[in-house]
C-alpha cells in the first residue's frame, strides 16, 4: 500500500463548500446529497474495499480502513515535515497516526469517495470542520454491498448486462461533458451533410456552401445544448 495522492490543506477555510457527489461502482450508480468537499491530505489505502479485504473484516471494515489510513498519512508526513508543520500537525499528531489512531486534537480523518473500485481513500481534514458537516462519505460508499442496496432503493441498480452498460456510459458522458458535447455536435453535423449530399444528389440539386453551413449550424447547437444538459454541476467520481 501507498500513497497516491496529496492534497494541500490550507490555514485558513472557514466555510465548507457541498456537492452532489455521483458514485459509479460497475454501474452501481448512487447520489450522495450536500457531501462536503473538504480540503486536506488524501491518501489511498490500497485493495481497502476490495471483496478480500471486506471477507477479511466483515465487521469492522471502516475503522481498518481508517487505521491503515493514518499510518500511510503519517508516513506521509515523516517524510515531508514541512508540510506537517504547515498545517498543524504536531511530532505527536504523527505519532498518534502512526499508531493507527484515526482522531488528532485538531484534525480527525475523513473517508472520500474518490476512490477507485478496490481501493478507500482517507483524508485528513480539520476536526471542527469534519464535526459542522453532517455527510455520508466514503464510509458509507467503501462498502460495495451498501452501495448495490442504495442503488436499488435509488431506482439505478442495473438489472441486467445492458441496463449496466447503459448505466456506464450516461455516468461517463456526464462525468466528461465538454467531450460528450463535441461527440454530439461532430455527430450531428457529419449526419446533417450527409444526409444534405443525398437529399440534394436524389433530386438533382447541386449542394452549397450555405446548406452545409446550415447542417454545420446545427450540429454545433444540439453539442452545446447536450453539454448544457450533461455539465449539471454534480461530481462524478
Amino acid at each position: 500500500m501507498k500513497t497516491t495522492k496529496i492534497n494541500g490543506l490550507k490555514t485558513h477555510t472557514p466555510t465548507v463548500e457541498t456537492k452532489t457527489e455521483v458514485k459509479n461502482i460497475d454501474g452501481n450508480i448512487i447520489e450522495i446529497q450536500n457531501e462536503p468537499q473538504f480540503d486536506g491530505p488524501t491518501v489511498t489505502v490500497k485493495g481497502g474495499n476490495s471483496k478480500e479485504f471486506w471477507g477479511r473484516y466483515p465487521r469492522n471494515g471502516n475503522k481498518v480502513q481508517m487505521s491503515m489510513g493514518a499510518k500511510l498519512l503519517a508516513g506521509y508526513f515523516e517524510l515531508h515535515p514541512k508540510e506537517a508543520e504547515k498545517i498543524g500537525v504536531s511530532a505527536e499528531d504523527i505519532a498518534l497516526l502512526k499508531a493507527g489512531k484515526t482522531s488528532l486534537p485538531n484534525h480527525t480523518l475523513h473517508h472520500k469517495n474518490t476512490a477507485k473500485k478496490n481501493d478507500c481513500d482517507i483524508q485528513l481534514v480539520r476536526k471542527k470542520q469534519h464535526n459542522k458537516n453532517p455527510h455520508r462519505a466514503g464510509m458509507y460508499t467503501s462498502n460495495q454491498d451498501k452501495m448495490r442496496a442504495e442503488a436499488e432503493k435509488q431506482g439505478t441498480l442495473p438489472k441486467n448486462k445492458f441496463e449496466r452498460a447503459c448505466n456506464n456510459i450516461k455516468f461517463q458522458a456526464h462525468k466528461h461533458p465538454v467531450m460528450s458535447g463535441m461527440t454530439i455536435g461532430i455527430g450531428t453535423s457529419a449526419l446533417l451533410c450527409g444526409g444534405y449530399a443525398f437529399i440534394s444528389k436524389k433530386f438533382g440539386f447541386k449542394p452549397n456552401g450555405w446548406g452545409y453551413a446550415v447542417c454545420m449550424l446545427a450540429g454545433t447547437i444540439m453539442g452545446v445544448a447536450t453539454h448544457n444538459h450533461l455539465n449539471d454541476g454534480k461530481i462524478y467520481l
